[in-house]
């Protein structure tokens, strides 16, 4: 009897979901699995802002598993990267196109290769684990580890009200330093519950990506997503 009294006494420990069931609840805040699906490309129209100065307009297509992002400078220039689904590329602003290769080639593979990173996320890990909770901007979060084959371990963070994907944190290749990504302005495209608005700290520096224009289910031209000749 005293036994259990004390088992009685003690406080209740709070059982955290497994990572898998926190990804699952982020699928359904943004419109269910069957609705993501039924998109199957997007376009965006973004403004980047470095420090609070512009310093681009970005246009974004994703179609499957191609992407392709044009920054349009201030000075009329472009930069651009993308791929086919198999090569990853960046083009200078001579118009000059370089592959990307080894760590480069696959970190961005993984991240560019599908319209819905969260239906992709239990295929592109070894490990997806909630290790715990923390407050952002008020808010009770689930702390989520994501732990790729290869490569550095990406910590996110979801709301555990809402489900809602709100913070990202990346060990970069320069030793001791991250970047910290904050996901806000969540709105519906289609059904779909998209991000306007990321800001993203690395340091002393404040780069955002302000979303002014976002369409899904968009016909690009056959070409659009064609690897550029490298040998120029």
């Amino acid at each position: 009897m005293i036994f259990l009294m004390c088992l009685l006494s003690l406080p209740s420990i709070q059982l955290l979901p497994s990572g898998q069931e926190v990804v699952d609840a982020y699928v359904n805040a943004k419109g269910g699995a069957e609705l993501l699906k039924k998109t199957t490309s997007y376009r965006m129209l973004v403004e980047i802002r470095l420090d609070g100065k512009k310093t681009a307009d970005s246009e974004i297509m994703q179609s499957g598993r191609c992407h392709l992002t044009i920054h349009t400078l201030p000075d009329g220039s472009k930069l651009s990267h993308g791929t086919d689904g198999r090569i990853a590329w960046i083009t200078d602003k001579e118009g000059v196109a370089y592959p990307l290769e080894g760590s480069q080639r696959r970190d961005y593979l993984r991240h560019n290769t599908t319209v819905h990173e969260a239906l992709e996320w239990p295929n592109q890990f070894h490990e997806i684990q909630c290790v715990g909770t923390q407050q952002i901007n008020g808010k009770a979060t689930y702390e989520v580890q994501f732990k790729p084959a290869k490569g550095h371990t990406i910590v996110r963070f979801f709301e555990v009200d809402s489900g809602l994907f709100v913070r990202e944190v990346q060990q970069l290749d320069v030793p001791g330093t991250q970047s910290i990504s904050d996901l806000s302005d969540y709105r519906r495209v289609d059904g779909v519950l998209v991000s306007h608005r990321r800001t993203v700290q690395v340091e002393n520096q404040t780069t955002e990506y302000i979303v002014h224009h976002s369409e899904n289910n968009v016909t690009f031209l056959a070409d659009q997503f064609v690897a550029p000749d490298f040998t120029r």
